[in-house]
């Protein structure tokens, strides 16, 4: 910087005058400060293609939808995935925790009180459960303690993802006090919007010391880098009454995440076979000979869509799509995320294959349908890191 500008000189005396007076991370110049947003991988694909990467650290995340639509199940999958990395998550109860589905997913929980008679069972199904101190999680009947727990967690820098499950759900302590003849749909706002959301960008600006992670304004001090992933559920109306825009579970985020995914689901359907005992009969006497194998249509699991609606921090309008199984099926386990047709869905938003009708193309092998593809790359897993490598690059 050249000193002796008159201007510059005085830049230099107010940023040493305000640093001595606030502290040192409170300003700083362009390349002391302003650096990139960092990134945590989700564990899918295309919800890392559609936040630019993955979860930004240090902002507010919404995942939006009707019931039954991915959103807590992907959250369980970006928990698990963040633990992988070496984070730790405090995970806001709202609704219903299953744990044996969140060991389907990857987030293998370490056995409670009730379930140590089947520790090594489960062991032996999921592998080593996380560590306990990995996975926090809290419950109340009160909406303002649980965020409350939200904004403390926040603050103390020890946690790299807070998920609320769901926000939707959530009682402000002025309706738990109210009798059940009132009702009120607009309090929710200004527990969510106001309080909760001044509290958590106040606390994204904290700093820390990498080493004891305590609270500290000196240079070398480390920025808040945790993400919030906010689960809402959309509710337009109740019975024949619309919702107002800003009631509870509908578009209170609006102002307040930085990206914004809308979930919807449709199911996956097979036939599978099922085998009824003595209802087979030969030809001749009519007589039954054994079982009869019967193909009955059901539901083995949902082909999520992903869209960012609204973004901050990447191109709005990305738009992809994954398969969860809820079932086993052929080659697919209950819980398990088809990262093949994942990486192919993506891959071919991206140009990185070349589709053409029912043949893809990719590094001059060409295939018969997404399945031949799948196929190649489960036999093939150095092709797979590969192309997730240019896929990423491409983000």
């Amino acid at each position: 910087m050249d000193t002796d500008n008159p201007r510059n000189k005085i830049i230099a005396s107010l940023v040493t005058k305000l640093q001595k007076a606030y502290g040192e991370t409170t300003i700083g110049f362009a390349n002391e400060l302003m650096s990139p947003t960092g990134r945590w991988s989700t564990g899918i694909l295309s919800l890392d293609y559609l936040l630019g990467g993955g979860l930004p650290k240090g902002r507010v995340v919404q995942f939006k939808g009707a019931d039954s639509s991915g959103k807590s199940s992907s959250a369980v999958v970006c928990a698990a995935s963040v633990i992988r990395q070496g984070g730790a998550v405090f995970w806001i109860k709202g609704e219903d925790f299953d744990r044996m589905w969140a060991r389907k997913l990857g987030l293998v929980l370490p056995p409670s009180k009730e379930e140590e008679d089947i520790a090594d069972e489960l062991a032996d199904l999921y592998g080593p459960p996380i560590e306990a101190h990995q996975f926090v999680s809290t419950e109340h009947m009160s909406g303002d303690i649980m965020l409350e727990a939200s904004i403390q967690a926040l603050r103390s820098g020890a946690f790299d993802l807070i998920i609320i499950d769901s926000i939707a759900s959530l009682t402000p302590d002025r309706m738990l006090d109210k009798d059940m003849t009132e009702n009120e749909m607009r309090m929710h706002k200004p527990a969510m919007n106001t309080r909760w959301g001044e509290k958590v960008y106040s606390a994204f600006a904290l700093h820390f010391d990498p080493e004891t992670l305590a609270m500290s304004d000196k240079k070398g001090s480390v920025r808040n880098n945790c993400s919030i992933i906010v689960i809402n559920q959309f509710r337009d109306h109740i019975a024949q009454m619309a919702l107002p825009p800003e009631a509870k579970g509908g578009w209170m985020l609006k102002h307040l995440q930085r990206a914004d995914v809308k979930f919807s689901a449709q199911n996956i359907v097979a036939k599978i076979e099922e085998k009824e005992e003595g209802t087979k009969k030969s030809k001749k006497d009519k007589k039954p000979t054994g079982p009869k194998e019967k193909k009955k249509i059901q539901t083995i699991g949902a082909q999520i869509d992903v869209v960012t609606t609204d973004s901050q921090i990447c191109p709005k309008g990305r738009m992809s799509s994954f398969n969860l199984y809820t079932r086993n099926w052929s080659k697919y386990r209950e819980g398990l995320i088809d990262h093949n047709l994942d990486i192919i869905t993506v891959g071919m938003i991206l140009g990185v294959i070349i589709a053409a009708g029912s043949w893809f193309e990719y590094e001059g092998h060409r295939f018969h349908g997404k399945e031949q593809f799948s196929d190649y790359l489960d036999e093939h897993p150095e092709d797979f890191k590969a192309l997730e490598e240019l896929v990423r690059s491409k983000f």
